[in-house]
This record gives structure tokens, sequence and C-alpha cells, in this order.
């Protein structure tokens, strides 16, 4: 099933600055067979979406190639916003793909402690149960991190919002 992911972005943020939604593909660690991932590219792209986010991306140098399929798939069907979720810091391969990387994801208790070696500005951040009243210095922090973009999620939530930063 298809999943679609809003994202808020800020004023820098290209094709997806007026809110455009992005298409979500689970890689499932790079074990999910290439024409299934190259046919749910094939579908989002038949949408109004202004990119995608592979999420469950391997970080083992010896798992590049599905994610580098995946990203030249969507590039080749027009994508300009292209974003991989590892989750953590991966080999310094992945940076080479010309996609933004996920370095972080984990909750707002976490992040609050700070982020691990590897992260680095430019990359993106994945918090999840952020209280609702504290969403903006959630953001905040994001910023101040050096967070490209950013997905938070409130407590309780099971669908996640993804913002630019």
């Amino acid at each position: 099933m298809a999943r679609l992911l809003t994202i808020y972005a800020h004023p820098v943020a290209g094709p997806v600055a007026a809110g455009v939604p992005l298409g979500y593909i689970d890689l499932g660690f790079g074990s999910r067979p290439v024409e299934v991932v190259r046919a749910e590219l094939a579908d989002w792209s038949a949408q109004a979406v202004g990119g995608v986010f592979f999420d469950q991306v391997p970080t083992s140098p010896f798992s590049i190639g599905p994610v580098a399929m995946a990203v030249r798939a969507a590039r080749r069907l027009g994508f300009d916003t292209v974003l991989i979720n590892p989750g953590r810091p991966t080999d310094s391969l992945y940076r080479g793909l010309g996609a933004t990387v996920c370095t972080f994801e984990g909750d707002w208790i976490d992040y609050q402690e700070g982020t691990p070696d590897g992260v680095r500005p430019g990359d993106g951040h994945v918090i999840h149960g952020v209280p609702a009243d504290r969403t903006d210095a959630c953001l905040d922090l994001m910023r101040g991190r050096g967070a490209a973009w950013g997905v938070a999620t409130t407590a309780g939530c099971l669908v996640p919002t993804l913002v630019s930063v």
C-alpha cells in the first residue's frame, strides 16, 4: 500500500516548498526485489508528488547497490527531491548518491541529548514522540544542528509529518 508523506518546506527546499507530498518507498534494508521498487517508483511518477522518501535503507558499503539503483531510477523519472533514510550515519559511499541522507532517527528524548558522530550539516533527522507543545522547539533544535530536512512525529502519532527545516 502506498504511503504519502507531506512535507512543509523551508523556502530554499526547491519543488517541495509549496507543501508538495513525497512518495514513500520501503527498501527493506536492500532486500526488496528491484522490479518491485521500480514499479512503485513508476506508480509515484504518475502522481502529483515532489519526490520520494526511501525508508529502511541499509548502511553497509556492501549493500549500496539496491540504494544506488533506486536513486538512479528516481532521478530518471524526474524526481528532484530524493531522501534516503538509513536512520544513522552510513558508509561515506552513500553521500555520493546525490540524495539527502537521514543520519538520525530516534525519539525526542534521545534527540535532545545530541546526535551521533557522523551526522553532518545538510543531513536529515527523523524524530519520534515529540510532545505537541514541543514541535517548534524540535524544529529549532533541528535547524541548530544543521538539518536540511526533518520528520517530527507527535507522541502517539503513527504517520509522520515530514518538514524541511
